[in-house]
């Protein structure tokens, strides 16, 4: 029974087998037809295409429809189409020529078995008529889908571009089945009871020897296919016979579009000549295998560099069947060649364009190679000899090729690099030793750099002398960029500003503005060195103190080369002291040229008033005169006594006074005068002295002293309303070189000082430069002459002496009275 069943089993598996393997027959047959209908449409509807095609370019030319030639063509096409149906569209077959128009498709010929259908249209966006649809986009080819009766229909589309139309033709895929349907089906039982039998038949003869094919096919399969390398046989006239993946993808097709082809289509046709004349002997069986590197043009046209090893197989009879080639892609090989020999070229180019002395040297001493500048310079020494491989011995002196050897193996040994400058007779060069390292191995070549630096050592040297000129100038030097921030400044500019170095690098010489310099003034200044033009002037800057001081400046830009503003420099100078020495000196002859005019007025005065005193004395006399006339006359007395007085006042000034003068000591005339001038003063005013003891004797007039003393204290009296202290002070003083410099008019010397200061309100700036002047005061109309302190001048000028003033507004005043020490007299003690 088991028996039975197991042969049950067997049967109806076979049959299955049978069933499947006829079905899939039948399938495969299917497919097949269905592609053949698919070409067979496809070259109908290419056909009319083009028919339609060279219609439209014939009426474009000849055509003189009404409607226009391209309507023409159209007219034409259907019109054929009413006598003509393209062969072999079967019974369902339909050509369908259709248009777009808007959001529709429009069809102009519908011929479906000879019959041409009147044209309607259905939306262009609709699931019907893809096939159309395709076309109308302007693709081509062959689809199963649903026409516009909703049919599933095998089609194929092609556009006609020039007439903006689509061209369809397609049948029913129901009469395809049909057609194969009720073919298949009777032969279905007979087929599978021969494959059955057959199956069997062939199972056991079979079995063994397609087992072992089997294994060997997979073996060969494995290796050609995953071989690392292009692996391909190729039949005796260079066809691709079989070939495998690597290769495909070397070369960049499919592996069909291959087959089709040669080896000798895809050689470089430099290479082709080469690879035949060992392929011809290969086959003629004169060498067994040969080998080449030879080019394949790529699929996109690059060109991919191969090493070809080619051998022949040959059958029983020794005739060539075809040649086995392993074909190794070397182009990255190749690309590193080439970009190891073009960076050599370029480097030789390189090394060549250098005006530099170059050479590569061993640590033997043998030049490896040598660039044509130090060709050149050893022209003479090398007598036409190639330098390379030369010794230096050969090319140097003795002493210099040694000095250069012993160089060379001391940075060898220390593989790092050494600099010298070196002078060679009035030339001097600088040479730089770099060792090559080769991984692994010691230092044994080691590259020279030579130049010639005679130019470079002459303007460092004048540079140096340049910077240290600028550094040790007189004058303040500025160097700022083209927007003013200052790059540079010398030491004299920190002496003279307080600023130190690092403080105004990238500041603006705006810091140093103090107000008193017009804004017009620096626009103008601005304006100038940025039209490339030197401007000159005066500034009245600030310190860094807040002192202020005044300089002039000559500021300029500086340009490049091509003539472009890239600093601009300021050499300042600062005449502070010497505008104070000019100031004094104009202050000192405007004084003086005031004192001989008002000396003169009043020498002149003072002789009319001579006249007048003496005349009104006469009229005096007689005793007669009324009380009348004796007042008036008395009156005109004591106006020209007071005239008199007046006159004396600026004799005084004007140094044109007669002097009495005598050997006395300052503080002799302080204390004889402190009693008189506390009553005077008032107890609002506290008198303080400071009388220094030792000081040297003066000459001077002693009425004159006192009075100019009285003079000074009542001025003080005045400047403090509220009251306030009033210090007298005696000093011995040297007056130095220096302190003439600010006041020329000074001789150097021994002084010895009285000065006098108060409390009070100051004297204004604008009116300090003033005060000695004749009649100039400050007091309201009527308090004061304005002689006070221009006959104190004049005295102290008469006598030897120097007077000088410091006051600020709010802290008072002090007049310092400065009077040569007398000769040949004794101190007081």
């Amino acid at each position: 029974m088991s028996e039975h069943r197991r042969l049950l089993l067997l049967i109806l598996v076979m049959a299955a087998v049978a069933f499947l393997i006829g079905a899939s027959a039948i399938y495969l047959i299917y497919q097949g037809g269905i592609d053949r209908e698919r070409l067979r449409l496809q070259d109908i509807v290419q056909s009319q295409a083009r028919l339609l095609e060279a219609l439209a370019r014939f009426d474009q030319v000849y055509s003189a429809y009404p409607a226009g030639p391209e309507a023409g063509s159209i007219a034409q096409f259907i019109e054929s189409h009413r006598t003509f149906a393209p062969r072999g569209m079967g019974r369902s077959g339909e050509l369908v020529l259709a248009r777009r128009v808007g959001d529709d498709i429009s069809f102009l010929l519908r011929q479906r078995s000879g019959e041409i259908d009147q044209p309607l249209s259905v939306p262009f966006s609709s699931s019907l008529a893809a096939p159309m649809r395709a076309a109308l986009t302007g693709q081509s080819g062959t689809m199963i889908g649903r026409d516009y009766t909703g049919a599933t229909v095998l089609a194929a589309y092609e556009p006609v571009a020039s007439l903006n139309l689509g061209l369809v033709a397609k049948i029913d895929l129901a009469e395809i089945r049909q057609r194969f349907t009720q073919a298949a089906f009777p032969l279905l039982p007979i087929g599978v009871i021969g494959v059955l039998g057959a199956a069997a038949l062939a199972y056991r003869i079979t079995e063994p020897v397609l087992k072992q094919l089997r294994d060997s096919e997979m073996r060969f399969r494995g290796t050609f296919e995953n071989a690392a390398v292009g692996i391909a046989h190729v039949g005796v006239d260079g066809s691709w016979l079989r070939v495998n993946q690597r290769l495909c993808d070397m070369v960049g097709y499919r592996r069909e579009e291959l087959l089709r082809k040669t080896f000798q289509d895809i050689t470089h046709p430099e290479d082709l000549k080469a690879d035949l004349e060992q392929f011809g002997p290969l086959m003629r069986g004169e060498i067994d295998t040969y080998s080449m590197e030879k080019r394949y043009f790529h699929k996109d046209g690059h060109i991919v560099w191969i090493n070809l090893t080619t051998a022949l197989q040959r059958d029983e009879s020794g005739q060539p069947l075809y040649c086995i080639s392993m074909i190794e892609d070397i182009s990255a090989r190749k690309r590193a060649e080439q970009t190891v020999s073009e960076s050599e070229n370029r480097m030789r180019a390189l090394l060549d364009a250098s005006e530099d002395e170059i050479l590569l040297v061993s640590t033997e001493g043998r030049v490896l190679a040598i660039n044509q500048a130090a060709e050149h310079r050893l022209a003479r020494r090398i007598a036409g000899l190639d330098p390379v491989g030369a010794t230096l011995a050969r090319l140097f002196p003795a002493d210099l090729a040694e000095n250069r050897l012993a160089i060379i193996r001391n940075v060898a040994a220390a593989r790092s690099p050494a600099h010298l400058e070196t002078a060679i007779r009035a030339r001097w060069f600088e040479f730089w030793f770099y060792p090559v390292r080769h991984a692994g191995q010691a230092i044994s070549e080691i590259a020279i750099y030579a130049r010639e630096i005679t130019n470079r050592k002459r303007a460092e040297n004048e540079l140096r002398r340049l910077y240290q000129a600028i550094q040790q100038s007189p004058s303040s030097v500025v160097i700022t960029d083209v927007e003013g921030q200052i790059v540079y400044v010398n030491p004299k500019f920190c002496e003279v500003t307080g600023y130190a170095h690092e403080e105004v690098m990238g500041q603006n010489p705006r810091i140093l503005k103090s107000g008193h310099t017009a804004p017009e003034q620096y626009k103008q200044l601005w304006d100038t060195i940025t039209a490339g033009r030197i401007w000159r002037g005066e500034f009245h800057n600030r310190k860094k103190n807040g002192d202020l001081y005044w300089e002039i400046a000559s500021i300029g830009p500086v340009k490049d080369d091509a003539g472009e503003i890239i600093n601009f420099v300021a050499v300042k100078e600062d005449v502070t002291e010497r505008r104070a020495v000019e100031e004094q000196l104009r202050q000192s002859q405007k004084m003086q040229a005031i004192g001989q005019l008002t000396g003169g007025i009043a020498h002149d005065f003072n002789n009319l008033l001579t006249i007048i005193l003496g005349n009104l004395q006469l009229l005096k006399q007689p005793d007669g005169m009324d009380d009348r006339r004796r007042t008036l006359i008395d009156d005109a007395l004591w106006a020209a006594s007071r005239g008199g007085e007046l006159t004396h006042r600026l004799l005084a000034f004007a140094r044109m006074q007669p002097l009495r003068p005598a050997i006395l000591n300052l503080n002799d005339v302080v204390r004889g005068l402190i009693d008189l001038l506390r009553r005077t003063l008032g107890s609002r005013v506290d008198i303080v002295e400071e009388l220094a003891p030792g000081i040297p004797s003066v000459l001077a007039d002693p009425g004159e002293l006192e009075r100019a003393l009285v003079n000074l204290a009542i001025n003080a009296r005045d400047a403090m309303p509220g009251g306030g202290t009033l210090t007298i002070q005696t000093r011995r003083a040297i007056l130095d070189a220096d302190y003439v410099k600010q006041c020329p008019d000074v001789a150097p010397g021994d002084y010895v000082m009285l000065r006098v200061s108060d409390t009070g309100t100051g004297i204004p700036a604008e009116s300090l430069g003033r005060i000695f002047e004749p009649f100039f005061t400050t007091k309201e109309v009527g308090e004061g002459s304005g002689l006070g302190l221009s006959m104190v001048y004049g005295f102290v000028k008469q006598s030897g002496g120097h007077i000088s003033v410091h006051s600020e507004p709010g802290a008072g005043t002090a007049f310092k009275l400065f009077f040569p020490r007398a000769m040949n007299a004794g101190r007081y003690r």
